[in-house]
């Protein structure tokens, strides 16, 4: 019996006792750079620019991944980039 009450007092006790503290939300980035991607001499097939002083990434679709292509023709190089609209 006292072992039963003991048992008992003690699941009740490890079931309570939860943590419900959430994360804290990370703080916004100091500067509109901050939000851009790191630099790559590797091809990692990542870009960002600022456009009115806002950081831009390209978006794609969940399938297909970012929208971007770049070409190097005839001494010009030409980068396209789109970002899907989202409901």
């Amino acid at each position: 019996m006292n072992k039963l009450l003991f048992f008992l007092a003690l699941l009740a006790l490890l079931t309570q006792g939860g943590c419900n503290k959430k994360d804290p939300a990370p703080d916004p980035p100091a500067s509109p750079l901050d939000q851009l991607p790191p630099e790559t001499q590797t091809g990692q097939h990542t870009f960002g620019c600022l456009v009115n002083g806002q950081a831009w990434t390209p978006a794609g679709s969940p399938f297909g991944g970012p929208l971007f292509t770049t070409q190097y023709f005839n001494q010009q190089l030409t980068v396209s980039a789109s970002r899907t609209a989202s409901a």
